[in-house]
């Protein structure tokens, strides 16, 4: 999801079973960020974060319109969101 000044890659259950596509899906959130800055003319690469449960409230905040009900089904008290360069850097270890 694309919010102007953040990027969120939201992770399903079945990803544990997928590494291989995790790693694309991460990678790719990467490089849109940055083409996002320069073909949409945004003032600075968005921050990009991983959400591995839940829904956090920022991005509840940044659809609010959208999937309404999805949304709110989707609410956990503890979510897990984690910036990508953490991600990657797991990734390479």
């Amino acid at each position: 999801m694309s919010a102007i000044d953040h990027l969120y890659r939201i992770v399903g259950p079945r990803s544990v079973a997928k590494p291989r596509a995790f790693s694309a899906a991460v990678l790719f959130v990467q490089d849109y960020g940055i083409l996002a800055a320069s073909m949409q003319d945004r003032p600075f690469v968005p921050i990009s974060k991983v959400v591995l449960r839940g829904m956090p409230h920022e991005v509840r905040a940044a659809f609010r319109g959208c999937w309404e009900q999805e949304l709110n089904e989707g609410v956990e008290e503890d979510s897990v969101c984690v910036s990508l360069s953490e991600v990657i850097t797991a990734l390479r270890q």
